[in-house]
């Protein structure tokens, strides 16, 4: 980015002044600064001129604006804005003696961009700078003037294009990993064990996502940045409620059932989520991690006085460990599901999308579900006679009673929490990610775009946010794929 100083900055067309005529208080500095606290400069010129429109003698305005200036000099010293001072100019013989002026300190205001782009504020609450504080302001003044917004467009643009140069690469990159991990999934989902006659959801998704990449770039040229944070939000969700279907899918150990016997029905759920299932199930879904964690406190006692009495020493964090890294459906839908209604049974009849389990079939996948994280615990391939009859047991005391299941859904929370937790090493952050992208949804006033290449400040955080965002989105392949390679390994 060039050296910032008065010349170059980025100006809104609009001039500072009195709102009021009668004044003897003169405005000397008029611009209007792209990414400067303009409410705050407006307050400041309003208040001055508003005491020079009363009768006071030259002498005492003086004095009152002085001590005002000081006042507010003061707390700008201390406070965030401390690259802004005002100064008040006394001009003897003028119709309005009194002028005030603001000054910058050009490379603190540098510094303070850069701190507001890197600190820990919410994304949201950075916008309500740019746009409460700053950029309402700057375009209130110019609107009625022709070509006001192009104008200071043209300004940024001579910023920011460093920026979208580098935004644009970040986009061409994760477009050429996408292809290279659509390649490496095409090779594995061939693999015997991942062979269910269809392919993997992340692979029904790998095209929209391409797509979606791709926009990304148009966002960035446009300026349209509040709509690149909303697409990226989507993109979260949907791959991640992808990639949680394959991964309950193959820890169901489904591969495992179809041998023992061709005629098991191995079922996706998650990947077919419908607001009519969600308005089935509502109540009932699955809030997030802690609830589900909640949930889990009696069977992993159970597996924990099991394994400690029968020659495995375990600790609780170990057993629950291997239950988040092993659990898959049937075991998932056992804790959370409600018996199918009327109602749902004709919804499911006039062409709703609603899984739904017969008790008997959902217990022979429990099973097969259990031994596998038992197994993995012990670290056996087998499990002796006892172990088998224990899971027999465990599973008994977990299936549902009723003779049909319709799994509950969970929610973006659970399913963000759940990725994060079992790709810890990875240091995702999907959570967070997702949250400080849902701002954007709504309408808050700090969320809006309001008009593209008006703000220099924006692109810095764009910029900053698009890395970690191709960043993680790698970094969750990474984890992904290694599972899937797990699972592909698995006989």
């Amino acid at each position: 980015m060039p050296k910032i100083n008065r010349r170059n900055w980025p100006q809104f067309i609009g001039r500072w002044g009195c709102p009021m005529r009668k004044t003897s208080v003169r405005i000397e500095s008029k611009d209007v600064y792209v990414d400067f606290p303009n409410r705050l400069i407006e307050a400041t010129y309003m208040n001055l001129c508003n005491l020079g429109s009363k009768n006071l003698t030259p002498t005492k305005l003086r004095a009152n604006v002085y001590k005002i200036v000081k006042q507010i000099n003061t707390f700008l010293e201390r406070g965030k804005y401390h690259f802004l001072s005002f100064r008040v100019v006394f001009r003897e013989g003028y119709k309005k003696p009194v002028g005030v002026q603001y000054k910058v300190d050009w490379p603190n205001f540098e510094n303070f961009l850069n701190g507001l782009q890197r600190n820990e504020d919410s994304l949201l609450k950075k916008y309500e700078y740019i746009n409460v504080t700053s950029r309402f302001v700057g375009l209130q003044l110019g609107l009625g003037l022709q070509d006001s917004a192009e104008t200071t467009k043209e300004q940024v643009l001579k910023f920011v294009k460093p920026n979208i140069t580098h935004m644009k690469k970040d986009i061409t990159n994760l477009d050429g990993l996408l292809s290279n991990i659509e390649q490496s999934l095409k090779k594995l989902s061939t693999r015997k064990s991942l062979i269910f006659g269809y392919p993997l959801s992340v692979q029904w998704y790998l095209p929209e996502l391409r797509s979606s990449i791709i926009g990304l770039k148009g966002m960035v040229e446009k300026g349209n940045i509040t709509i690149l944070y909303r697409e990226m939000r989507k993109i979260i969700e949907s791959l991640s409620w992808c990639m949680i279907d394959d991964i309950l899918f193959y820890n169901s150990g489904y591969y495992q059932l179809k041998k023992e016997n061709k005629d098991f029905e191995a079922k996706r759920v998650y990947v077919y989520a419908s607001e009519e299932w969600y308005k089935e199930t509502k109540g009932t879904n699955i809030r997030g991690l802690k609830d589900f964690k909640n949930n889990l406190r009696n069977i992993e006692e159970t597996i924990l006085i099991w394994c400690n009495s029968h020659g495995k020493t375990v600790t609780r964090q170990e057993v629950r460990k291997t239950i988040m890294h092993k659990i898959g459906y049937p075991m998932l839908i056992s804790l959370y599901s409600k018996e199918p209604t009327e109602s749902t049974h004709k919804k499911i009849e006039n062409g709703a999308i609603i899984v739904f389990f017969e008790k008997e079939e959902l217990l022979f996948a429990l099973k097969a579900n259990l031994k596998e994280i038992l197994k993995s615990i012990f670290n056996h391939n087998t499990l002796s006679l006892r172990n088998r009859k224990f899971v027999e047991e465990l599973s008994q005391r977990i299936i549902p009673k009723h003779e049909e299941i319709v799994p509950c859904l969970p929610s973006n929370n659970f399913v963000l929490a759940f990725l994060d937790s079992i790709f810890s090493p990875y240091k995702l952050k999907l959570s967070h990610s997702y949250s400080k992208y849902s701002g954007f949804v709504h309408s808050y006033a700090g969320s809006w775009q309001v008009f593209p290449f008006s703000s220099v400040l924006e692109y810095k955080i764009a910029n900053e946010e698009l890395t970690n965002f191709t960043q993680t989105i790698a970094k969750l392949f990474d984890g992904y794929i290694s599972k899937i390679e797990d699972f592909s390994k698995k006989r």
